[in-house]
């Protein structure tokens, strides 16, 4: 077994990995309607500047059996709001502004 970053420019690698997803979220969800294949790779492939987002490949025997999918805020824009700012924020831009 061994556990790979999934490289999002690899048409291949994504798509057994969409399949992974699918199959997952499908389990006893027949609710659960995933985006298709296209649709997934170019969120994959899009670069946001507020979350870091990587998904892993967790590999079996050459199949892959799991995905892994985690995000994160960016360390640039990471810092809490000061504590002058309003307690309701009207925008995403300043519960992420820095102090």
């Amino acid at each position: 077994m061994r556990i790979i970053p999934l490289d999002v420019f690899d048409t291949e690698s994504c798509r057994r990995a969409h399949d992974v997803e699918v199959a997952s979220d499908n389990h006893l969800r027949p609710w659960n309607s995933p985006p298709p294949f296209d649709t997934a790779l170019l969120h994959w492939r899009h670069t946001d500047s507020v979350f870091e987002a990587s998904r892993w490949l967790v590999e079996s025997d050459g199949a892959t059996v799991a995905v892994d999918r985690s995000s994160f805020p960016s360390p640039a824009i990471s810092t809490p709001p000061s504590s002058t700012s309003r307690s309701t924020p009207n925008t995403a831009d300043e519960v992420w502004a820095a102090p």
